[in-house]
């Protein structure tokens, strides 16, 4: 044991709780207490922290509509059947900002079903699917992450013309 940690372990578990060749030592002095203290406080090597990028949602939810029920989206599943929803006009992840809620509801299509993306989506992504079945009614969740995606499941390799829309409020 180093006489720092063996200084430290005195003055805090005390000499009695030590083992016995320990015990029978000297008590430090104050002098050789403050020494240690300082090279244990000094002495440690720390990894620099990585800076975090903190994104911020300025202002309250600005209540957003997208929809695709006055022009029906286009939709092609892959070999898989899955499609992304370009809810964004893009890629299809949309940035909430301070929306806290979502409803959307998909109209009579080829789907089977959807799962709905949150978390950090964009670049790296760190984020949980919620999966549901088509049913024709309005779905209703908390928003739970600075981002999401809706992928919708329908049959393989197929087209289809998809009434949607999601509505995101406080």
């Amino acid at each position: 044991m180093s006489y720092k940690a063996l200084t430290l372990a005195w003055l805090c578990a005390g000499a009695a709780a030590l083992s016995p060749a320990v015990s029978q030592a000297a008590p430090p002095t104050a002098s050789q207490i403050e020494t240690a203290i300082k090279g244990v406080l000094t002495d440690q090597t720390v990894a620099a922290p990585t800076a975090p990028k903190v994104s911020e949602a300025n202002g309250a939810c600005n209540s957003k509509l997208i929809q695709f029920v006055d022009t029906p989206l286009a939709v092609h599943y892959n070999q898989y059947g899955q499609f992304r929803a370009p809810l964004n006009g893009g890629d299809g992840i949309l940035a909430v900002g301070n929306c806290r809620h979502l409803y959307f509801e998909l109209g009579s299509s080829k789907a089977t079903g959807y799962t709905l993306y949150m978390g950090k989506i964009s670049g790296s992504t760190l984020s949980q699917g919620f999966p549901g079945s088509q049913t024709g009614k309005i779905q209703s969740t908390e928003i739970m992450g600075p981002e999401i995606v809706l992928g919708l499941q329908g049959p393989a390799n197929t087209s289809d013309s998809v009434q949607l829309w999601v509505y995101l409020t406080d």
